[in-house]
């Protein structure tokens, strides 16, 4: 509203002085209704979030940038090995120098899509209260493990919290004592 640093008690006395006392509690009162729209705004925020995990903790995003960088790679392959014929005549260097790159540009799609030890989903079992979690062995296949929440820790955040990047909060986790739900092995 005011600010009173660098400012002089001259300033600031000639400041007050124009504004009105009954205007101070209209002031106040638009500051409280603003404060309370925030909070309304969240806690809307924080109802949808949830509503879209469907009663999971955490839910991984289907299609991350690393999945979409890497299916992105299989389509320019498929689109090249497509018109493979006008690739080479194009480019004028044989067809060495374009299976090459063809290859370099599969294998960083392989890298991209290559998801393993990832956890997609944390559910709380309503009968235990344990953590049902599940994990990827690879892009197409998951398997699910049951933990006490004790045996679950945070071993050190990885995301750019401070950089302003909400969606991309990721941690790498402990599991100690899991019971794996396929196979009943502990």
């Amino acid at each position: 509203m005011y600010e009173v640093s660098n400012r002089s008690a001259l300033e600031h006395d000639a400041y007050s002085f124009r504004i009105e006392r009954s205007n101070l509690r209209w002031l106040y009162n638009a500051n409280l209704d603003y404060c309370n729209e925030l909070v309304r705004v969240n806690r809307e925020e924080n109802l949808n979030n949830h509503g879209q995990l469907k009663g999971a903790v955490f839910r991984a995003k289907t299609f991350s940038s690393d999945r979409v960088k890497g299916i992105a790679a299989f389509a320019t392959v498929a689109a090249v090995s497509s018109h493979w014929m006008p690739v080479v005549l194009a480019l004028g260097c044989g067809s060495t120098a374009p299976a090459v790159g063809l290859a370099g540009v599969l294998f960083y799609g392989m890298q991209k899509l290559n998801v393993n030890k990832t956890v997609n989903s944390i559910v709380i079992d309503d009968e235990t209260g344990n953590l049902i979690l599940s994990i990827s062995n690879s892009p197409i296949s998951t398997y699910k493990i049951m933990v006490s929440p004790t045996d679950v820790k945070s071993v050190v955040a990885l995301g750019m919290d401070n950089l302003g990047a909400d969606d991309v909060d990721s941690n790498l986790i402990e599991v100690k004592n899991y019971t794996n739900m396929a196979t009943g092995e502990i």
